[in-house]
């Protein structure tokens, strides 16, 4: 400590018990306050609320009020002065910080507006009427609402609300061919001829077994590829299942988690389009 003081003896340093307590040193920095407002073009110090413990009942919402704690100076103006007013006041408290040799390079200079105060500002007045200084609960005894020891309404509600129901998926068009759901729609019928799927890397891909078709990991990214029959019905009116020869066909897909990497969404995409030999769709 006393190298950082430049000091080589205890003298010159001063001892805990010679210093100011907690008490003093409040008495101390309310008597240095000097309280200005603006009249005239000019601050005028009130002697009358300099040097004495704040009020908040003092702040009207006409007036400008500069407060000088030392190292820290606000402009405090109301909500219905002008705007001049309050930039004249501001000009002043400038000039009043740089010709005082009680204001610090490092002081504070904040101008406020009335319901826009800081904490630190507040703080300074003892009968400040702030709230939010007990944290309390909302809906609790601490929040001093009247509390209603009420109990909602049971009522009886229709079982159908829990019924699921059906809704129309939407249709899959392949090749200008509504396919439905892959089971086939109106006079056509479809069947699954194959299914390969792959699980896709940043640089690579591997082709899945059978025992794994089906499984979706959210933090990948897959393709896959389903070739497929499609028939079409000769007499659809009497549900004949005779059946032209069809050709095979083939759609590839490409399924990207919702959390999978941008890299192997990329890669999914051009992926799918090497794969495409056969230049079907994709989706």
């Amino acid at each position: 400590m006393r190298l950082l003081l430049q000091s080589d003896t205890m003298s010159e340093t001063k001892k805990g018990k010679d210093s100011l307590c907690d008490e003093e040193h409040e008495k101390w920095c309310v008597a240095q306050t000097n309280v200005y407002s603006v009249s005239d073009d000019e601050l005028v110090l009130n002697e009358a609320w300099s040097g004495k413990p704040l009020k908040y009942s003092r702040l009207c919402s006409d007036q400008v009020i500069v407060y000088d704690f030392g190292s820290e100076v606000y402009v405090w103006s109301g909500k219905h002065t002008c705007r001049a007013t309050r930039r004249r006041a501001i000009q002043l408290s400038r000039a009043l910080c740089a010709s005082s040799d009680r204001f610090p390079s490092w002081g504070l200079f904040c101008p406020i507006v009335e319901g826009h105060e800081p904490l630190l500002f507040r703080e300074k007045f003892p009968d400040w009427p702030e709230q939010g200084r007990i944290i309390k609960l909302k809906d609790h005894v601490s929040s001093g609402e009247e509390m209603e020891h009420s109990f909602p309404e049971l009522l009886p509600v229709a079982p159908d609300i829990f019924s699921v129901q059906p809704t129309d998926p939407s249709p899959c068009v392949l090749e200008s061919v509504n396919i439905g759901r892959g089971k086939g729609h109106g006079d056509y019928i479809v069947e699954t001829q194959s299914v390969t799927v792959w699980q896709v890397h940043e640089s690579s891909y591997t082709e899945l077994p059978m025992d794994r078709h089906g499984e979706f990991c959210s933090l990948d990214a897959y393709v896959i590829r389903w070739g497929y029959q499609l028939s079409h019905l000769i007499d659809g009116a009497k549900f004949e299942m005779n059946r032209s020869s069809g050709s095979i066909r083939c759609c590839y897909f490409f399924w990207q988690g919702e959390h999978c990497s941008v890299t192997e969404k990329t890669a999914s995409a051009l992926l799918t389009v090497e794969l495409d030999k056969e230049r079907g769709p994709q989706v």
